[in-house]
């Protein structure tokens, strides 16, 4: 994974090489405000010196690799009193709200960065109060009055001679 930054060094895109994707096709995400501000605080050690370009972004305090992330997660888990919880269930967790805040499913699929669409929607699932909010919308459209009939669809008969 690397880190692209802008002309002024802020932190704009997160790429994954194609050799590290399921797909073998080179991943570039944006970063969000909140990720931003943690790699920022990334770029130097414990003692406020700048770590070199070739640091590890998710390596230790001193940007060296780190072989597994098992015993954090357990220990994170456990001080927040979470049980069950798989790091892969964050993925999921992240979808769903990309999905609440109305991102088309296009991108959801894109952020995951599956291959097709049908994936991602085996993926997620519908809660029933998302459900509520598209009927609502649906309910909320207003229909144009010209042309079409008192149901407000469209009319679509044709008249036959």
């Amino acid at each position: 994974m690397q880190i692209r930054r802008d002309n002024d060094g802020v932190a704009r895109w997160v790429v994954l090489p194609a050799g590290k994707t399921k797909t073998h096709e080179e991943r570039v995400i944006p970063v969000s405000a909140n990720l931003r501000a943690v790699l920022e605080m990334r770029r130097t050690d414990p003692k406020g010196h700048e770590l070199p370009i070739q640091a590890f972004v998710f390596g230790n305090e001193v940007g060296e690799p780190i072989t597994s992330i098992k015993t954090a997660w357990r220990n994170t888990c456990r001080r927040a009193g979470i049980v069950d919880l798989r790091l892969h269930d964050l993925r999921r967790e992240f979808a769903c709200r990309l999905l609440q805040s109305n991102a088309d499913l296009h991108d959801v699929r894109d952020f995951l960065g599956h291959a097709n669409i049908t994936t991602t929607s085996r993926y997620l699932r519908s809660r029933p109060g998302r459900l509520a909010k598209a009927l609502e919308r649906l309910e909320n459209v207003k229909f144009a009055q010209n042309g079409r009939g008192r149901s407000g669809l469209a009319d679509t008969s044709t008249d036959i001679g």
